[in-house]
């Protein structure tokens, strides 16, 4: 027998799909179904993925822009006068180097580079590829020649250079306050760091000064000893030094500075220690001294070849504990051990 369908009027059966009943129940759920699901996509798109249900939403990334770095300011515009920088070796031949300014650091090319500066005021570091670095003050270069149309020409010589690690031991190197390059008798450039250890960007053939509170005068240390390796910081003595009787008149000032260091370096005495005839300096422990005795031998004195003025004795001494010695007249080396309390 064949299944009966059902008549176009006849009402379907209970329970059945097309009961209106049923109809009705689905057709009341649709437009508010649609509207929930359109609303649950728009939220999983519109959500980031890594910001959980609940939490707050991560702070923007920053925009392209803000990554880029500031652009390098104009150095041909501001106070100040036109010049032609060129840097060059010990043999005046042209070489390509470096000048850094306010954090900014442009090439200077064989041919030179046109800034504008004030002549008195130090511009910028100015260093190279085995070169040691220099703060040039333009007035300071080797060679200031002005030119017809009111600018100048600035050549700045810079030396062979090589970067010096200095690695400092011992109880002293805690007190050690500053550490800069000798350049012969001149003082070169400041040393960067800071107890027990600094970098150094020296001539080679450069000595090292080391500055502590501890010290009268600074302690002077060769290139190549810093080089072998960490070198222990010397402990600081006493060393009183007591010159021949010379008429009160004619002791105007004594000078105490390291052997072979610049002079403006030096410790001047106190005008009652001239006068009474005795002048004491606290030193590192070995560390040779030059004393100088004259009537224009000051601290002011620095000459690039250390020439003493004339009229002026000197002595040289290498304390090595505290104690008194006295000098001999007419100048000369001061020998040590030494007289150690008061003299009969």
């Amino acid at each position: 027998m064949s299944k009966k369908t059902a008549e176009p009027n006849e009402p379907p059966p209970a329970g059945s799909s097309d009961s209106p009943g049923r109809r009705g129940g689905l057709e009341g759920w649709l437009l508010p179904g649609l509207i929930l699901g359109t609303c649950v996509v728009l939220g999983l798109v519109l959500r980031t993925p890594s910001t959980p249900m609940g939490a707050s939403p991560a702070a923007p990334a920053p925009t392209a822009s803000a990554e880029e770095p500031a652009t390098p300011p104009d150095w041909t515009t501001g106070d100040g006068v036109d010049v032609l920088l060129r840097i060059v070796d010990r043999r005046w031949e042209p070489w390509p180097g470096t000048a850094t300014r306010g954090g900014f650091t442009r090439a200077v090319p064989a041919e030179g580079i046109r800034v504008r500066a004030a002549p008195d005021r130090p511009f910028a570091r100015l260093g190279g590829e085995r070169l040691a670095g220099r703060l040039w003050t333009p007035s300071d270069s080797d060679r200031w020649e002005e030119q017809e149309d009111g600018g100048f020409v600035a050549t700045v010589m810079l030396y062979p250079g090589k970067p010096l690690d200095v690695a400092l031991a011992g109880p002293g190197a805690a007190v050690v306050t500053r550490v800069r390059c000798i350049d012969g008798h001149r003082r070169g450039v400041v040393c960067t760091g800071e107890a027990p250890s600094w970098d150094c960007d020296c001539r080679i053939s450069s000595r090292v000064g080391v500055y502590s509170d501890r010290w009268s005068v600074p302690w002077l240390v060769d290139r190549a000893t810093l080089e072998a390796g960490e070198v222990t910081v010397p402990e600081a003595v006493t060393a009183c030094f007591r010159f021949p009787e010379v008429p009160a008149e004619e002791r105007t000032v004594v000078v105490v500075a390291p052997q072979g260091m610049p002079h403006e370096s030096a410790k001047e005495a106190t005008s009652p220690a001239v006068a009474e005839g005795e002048v004491c300096v606290r030193a590192p422990a070995e560390a040779p001294l030059l004393i100088g005795l004259g009537s224009s031998f000051s601290p002011s004195w620095s000459n690039r070849d250390a020439t003493p003025a004339e009229g002026t004795t000197t002595w040289t001494a290498r304390p090595v504990a505290d104690g008194t010695v006295t000098l001999a007249p007419g100048g000369g080396w001061a020998s040590w051990p030494v007289i150690v309390g008061p003299t009969e």
